[in-house]
């Protein structure tokens, strides 16, 4: 039911049911109450001293304006490393004159490979539709999106990194990197079962980023120790670690160097 609010949902313990109210007057029982809000359904605005001071131009990824908005020409401080300003920032450095990032926390993050699909390609994808549908139902399909026009079952390409060597490890997780997306996470069947295995992975990220981010400082700061990687919700990019190679592009780490307070100017 659309164009409503709900007004209030209480419990009647005796009768073990819901009664749900909303704006437009429904009175609704019912013995599940599935609260679909999702845990992002209130934009959080940062509590920063002197957030409200700040002259210029002020956008939040969670309260994006519709029409566009350029940022030709003008000097952009990012705060915060997330999943937005991840695909945000190598957008944004494309066309700003400087952009400083405020990062407290790195994520492990994976080439998104984002291509235009051919014709052909949808064509076949939809011939299979059904198949495509079954093996997802049936916990079959990668579980992350993937995109093959032949269904097929998926599983990780190894169920343990233990019955591996390294080389073949490095191997598998070279062609998932090579792929794309969030998949790269379900290469080995125990990377969130097994800490050995999942440090290999982490290393193996933390690697590419050092291959990709010309400053040695710099990619050290990207590379992500705080937390076992998947146990985050993995980030998918397009250039991002390649846009801290730009001439204009800062990172600032605020566990070195926090903020303290936004002025007027900055």
């Amino acid at each position: 039911r659309f164009g409503r609010r709900v007004e209030s949902a209480s419990f009647d313990e005796r009768a073990g049911r819901w009664l749900i109210t909303s704006s437009a007057g429904d009175r609704v029982s019912a013995r599940f109450c599935i609260m679909a809000t999702g845990c992002l359904s209130v934009p959080q605005v940062p509590d920063i001293p002197g957030l409200d001071d700040f002259a210029g131009e002020r956008y939040q990824a969670s309260l994006w304006p519709h029409e566009p908005v350029s940022f030709a020409g003008k000097r952009v401080g990012v705060i915060g490393t997330g999943s937005s300003a991840i695909q945000a920032i190598p957008v944004i450095a494309a066309q700003a004159e400087r952009v400083v990032v405020f990062q407290r926390t790195p994520n492990f993050s994976v080439p998104a490979r984002n291509e235009p699909l051919d014709h052909a390609f949808v064509e076949a994808f939809k011939r299979h539709y059904r198949e495509h549908r079954r093996l997802a139902r049936e916990g079959k399909a990668s579980g992350f999106g993937g995109l093959e026009a032949e269904p097929k079952e998926q599983g990780p390409a190894v169920e343990s990194a233990r019955e591996a060597t390294d080389a073949e490890l490095r191997r598998i997780l070279e062609d998932y990197w090579d792929t794309g997306g969030a998949r790269f996470i379900g290469a080995l069947g125990d990377t969130l079962l097994d800490e050995q295995a999942n440090e290999f992975v982490a290393e193996f990220v933390r690697d590419k980023i050092r291959s990709i981010v010309r400053d040695p400082a710099t990619a050290e700061r990207l590379c992500p120790r705080s937390h076992p990687i998947g146990t985050k919700r993995i980030c998918v990019d397009t250039g991002y670690y390649e846009t801290f190679n730009r001439d204009n592009v800062e990172l600032v780490d605020l566990t070195e160097t926090p903020i303290e307070r936004v002025t007027g100017h900055g």
